[in-house]
């Protein structure tokens, strides 16, 4: 009798997915979330929320909701940041999958069902998302992804990493992952560190055997002022420096890796340098001779072969070719001679 209810339950898109919800000083945020899953979609799966050390009005609005809903499980923990709130929910989810959903986005509509409904033992399903600038209150154009079906992780970024997209192919958010798939090959969030997608994304498409992606908007990813990727700080520029290093390191290592994967490095070694200067950041202070060789091997245009030649000499030379704003005559001696 249990059996023919579990089955039942899998085929209803039920009790096969764990959402985590990581949840720090979002009280103005948090019931639309919630509700997005709760009532929207008529959730009944497990739904972990972890309050990372909230000082606000957070975890009352997630004691009323785990009151009202058997099926909402509240962990309190000192507050150590996204990456380990992610951590404590995945090390105690029960779905055969999981999905992570920030706490002050939101899901579309009858959409979980649809996108559960298409899952056929992948590793990792990926859906599309739209940004909604909070500001204007807007939602971006739509720009749909690309369906694939069962391609490793390899082939799933050849594919899709030049096609226009409305999210970055690095949003964790973007997925449901097995669970067993993340725990076998050790796919954590990186602890105490910016930019945590950009290093747990591409590790995840390197050990995937099994990838689809379904054109279905499932997801809001909410643009304010004050969220965690609204400032630039030093503290910014040296996570991404990690992450570029690490993940260069990692695939020398592994060997067989795909040319997009560099490819990809050189373009998160350009936008840092970007990111830094123009917030007054002096990244050449933080800059070695390997971060250089790191974006020679992933320079594939005219463009990024030249950036990256540059930051031999400075980033700052970089950067200001980039801002188009070095002197002309030794603009035209890069363009001729790099």
């Amino acid at each position: 009798m249990q059996e023919n209810k579990r089955i039942i339950e899998d085929k209803l898109g039920i009790m096969t997915l764990s959402i985590i919800i990581p949840v720090y000083n979002v009280e103005q945020y948090l019931q639309k979330c919630i509700d997005s899953i709760l009532v929207d979609n008529q959730f009944a799966g497990q739904m972990i929320c972890v309050n990372d050390g909230s000082t606000d009005g957070s975890l009352a609005i997630l004691e009323h909701y785990a009151a009202k809903y058997p099926n909402v499980e509240i962990i309190t923990q000192l507050n150590k940041g996204l990456s380990e709130a992610r951590n404590t929910g995945l090390k105690v989810a029960k779905g055969e999958y999981v999905m992570f959903v920030d706490s002050d986005d939101w899901i579309f509509p009858g959409t979980l069902k649809k996108v559960v409904g298409r899952i056929q033992r992948e590793d990792v399903l990926y859906f599309n998302a739209k940004k909604y600038y909070e500001d204007s209150q807007t939602f971006d154009k739509d720009c749909d992804i690309e369906e694939l079906k069962n391609v490793d992780g390899q082939q799933y970024l050849a594919e899709i990493y030049r096609k226009p997209r409305n999210i970055p192919y690095v949003c964790v958010v973007c997925g449901i992952y097995n669970r067993a798939f993340l725990l076998k090959n050790n796919l954590w969030n990186e602890p105490g560190i910016y930019h945590e997608d950009n290093y747990f994304t591409p590790q995840v498409l390197l050990a995937a055997k099994n990838i689809s992606s379904v054109n279905e908007y499932v997801y809001v990813y909410r643009i304010r002022n004050g969220g965690i990727t609204g400032n630039v700080t030093e503290k910014h520029i040296e996570d991404l420096l990690f992450v570029a290093r690490n993940l260069y390191t990692k695939y020398k290592v592994i060997g067989d890796v795909k040319d997009v994967f560099y490819e990809d490095i050189c373009n998160l070694y350009i936008n840092l340098i970007n990111a830094a200067y123009s917030h007054h950041i002096a990244v050449h202070r933080l800059w070695n001779i390997l971060d250089s060789r790191h974006m020679s091997r992933g320079a594939f245009s005219n463009h990024n072969r030249r950036i990256s030649k540059l930051t031999y000499i400075s980033p700052r030379i970089a950067y200001r070719y980039m801002q188009e704003s070095l002197p002309s005559l030794m603009r035209r001696f890069v363009n001729r001679y790099l």
